[in-house]
């Protein structure tokens, strides 16, 4: 389905927007927890991101073993793009195995829950995307608590 490949070509460039404006932001703020998004910092939330990326289109999905990223060993932006590109070369191969078969469920295991789940993949490709529209959209205000003014990083821009 070419239109999921497009998609995720609308998702890259929103992040890219988003990635150019983090150059912008001090690491002590990229780094920094704020008590109103539970004790989290950008960069935490970029790195459970793509661990989200890794888990659900990787591990689950095609049954691949991928180290989970720990968040203290993201130092700056430039290493959540290095990440990032290892995400998209997972989602461009995932998007690839499942061409005209994203209606097929896949069962997967769930080890946190330590049980196993029965999903489509559409479905977990659309899990991820809007997880990651959603904590674009936190690291965008937590940004803007500490000061910045983001610009517009929505699939739609104007």
């Amino acid at each position: 389905m070419d239109v999921l490949n497009q998609q995720y070509k609308l998702m890259q460039s929103a992040r890219a927007v988003l990635f150019s404006y983090l150059d912008t932001v001090t690491i002590a703020h990229f780094t920094e927890e704020l008590l109103t998004f539970g004790a989290s910092s950008m960069r935490h939330l970029l790195v459970h991101t793509a661990n989200t990326y890794q888990f659900w289109l990787g591990g689950f999905a095609q049954i691949q073993e991928l180290p989970i990223i720990q968040p203290l060993t993201v130092i700056n932006i430039n290493e959540v793009r290095r990440i990032f590109r290892d995400v998209n070369e997972l989602t461009e191969k995932f998007l690839e195995h499942f061409q005209d078969k994203w209606l097929t469920p896949v069962i997967g295991e769930i080890p946190w829950r330590k049980t196993t789940k029965e999903a489509t993949p559409l479905a977990l490709f659309t899990h991820v995307i809007t997880h990651e529209c959603h904590h674009k959209g936190q690291v965008v205000s937590m940004s803007r608590q500490l000061g910045y003014t983001p610009p517009d990083s929505d699939l739609l821009r104007f």
